[in-house]
């Protein structure tokens, strides 16, 4: 079930576009914007609004065996984050890389795991949020032990270490609470590494000579002098 929750999304931002889009061909609206689509989607979920499946709608739902009653759910207990249309939050968001992994959903290339979930044995994903609502980290096992690839959880380790959160940020108080799930995700705090930081290269060793500045071994101990606070 889980598993369908994109797609229900993506059919629902269809149909709350549909809905106003009717009204604005009716001289009801104005245009569709996001606290338009907000709106309707609030009426859709409470019940004020009659639900109305386009014939693509129908077409999508049938060939993946998802019944009304499944929709129905997902309104209840799914949330669409309408304030990623704002300009300061969009242009964090590559149009063609959502598009992308759209296209992937519907070539069914995609697996989703909701919470946390164990990839395979010594890997596992786990849900901070934070940055973006929906936001996980990686876990991998390693010869020093559990190492967390933070991604956009803490983009620069001085994030965490210095308390101050990267500016674009779903939601503050998860992000902080995150920082210190990776910290018990980890075997050590040290071995947190973030998703954007250049000095990941100077805190740990290259696996080879020919590969310094190009890459480096994260199953290895960092060197601790280098913590990601800013320096002068």
């Amino acid at each position: 079930m889980k598993s369908k929750t994109f797609p229900f999304l993506a059919l629902i931002a269809a149909v709350i576009l549909f809905f106003w889009v009717k009204q604005h061909q009716n001289g009801k609206a104005g245009g569709v914007t996001a606290g338009g689509a907000n709106r309707a989607y609030t009426e859709l979920r409470s019940g004020n609004k009659t639900l109305v499946y386009s014939r693509h709608a129908r077409c999508r739902m049938d060939c993946r065996h998802i019944d009304e009653s499944e929709a129905k759910e997902i309104l209840q207990d799914g949330t669409v984050n309408f304030s990623q249309a704002h300009p300061f939050f969009a242009h964090a968001y590559e149009l063609e890389g959502v598009l992308s992994m759209v296209r992937l959903v519907y070539g069914a290339q995609v697996q989703f795991h909701n919470g946390d979930a164990e990839i395979v044995p010594g890997i596992s994903v786990h849900h901070v949020g934070g940055h973006t609502l929906g936001l996980q980290v990686v876990r991998v096992w390693t010869r020093v032990g559990w190492v967390v690839l933070a991604s956009d959880a803490a983009h620069y380790l001085a994030n965490m270490t210095s308390g101050r959160p990267f500016p674009i940020v779903a939601d503050v108080p998860q992000m902080i609470a995150g920082w210190e799930r990776l910290k018990k995700l980890a075997s050590r705090p040290q071995y947190i590494v973030p998703g954007h930081d250049p000095s990941v290269m100077q805190r740990y060793s290259e696996p080879a000579p020919s590969l310094r500045g190009v890459a480096v071994r994260l199953d290895a101990e960092p060197h601790e002098e280098l913590d990601g606070t800013p320096q002068g």
